[in-house]
């Protein structure tokens, strides 16, 4: 992550429930962006499983997008 910071890459992309819980666990997360979508999915893995300890978030913004997407920063 410093490595990438250094080069000048602010932000970075997590596309996966389990690496999310990686990062979040690692403490490498100090900003979530959630988009939801008003689907019902018959399977798949919870966005985020057991995590050592509680994280506590702050909602900064909550804003509806197309096609009745949710974005909550």
């Amino acid at each position: 992550m410093a490595r990438l910071a250094a080069q000048g890459c602010q932000y970075r992309v997590v596309d996966s429930g389990v690496m999310l819980q990686r990062f979040l666990a690692a403490g490498l997360t100090d900003e979530l962006t959630l988009t939801q979508l008003p689907r019902l999915l018959r399977a798949g893995r919870p966005l985020c499983g057991a995590l050592p300890a509680e994280v506590g978030l702050e909602r900064i913004v909550s804003r509806a997008i197309d096609f009745d997407f949710v974005q909550r920063h």
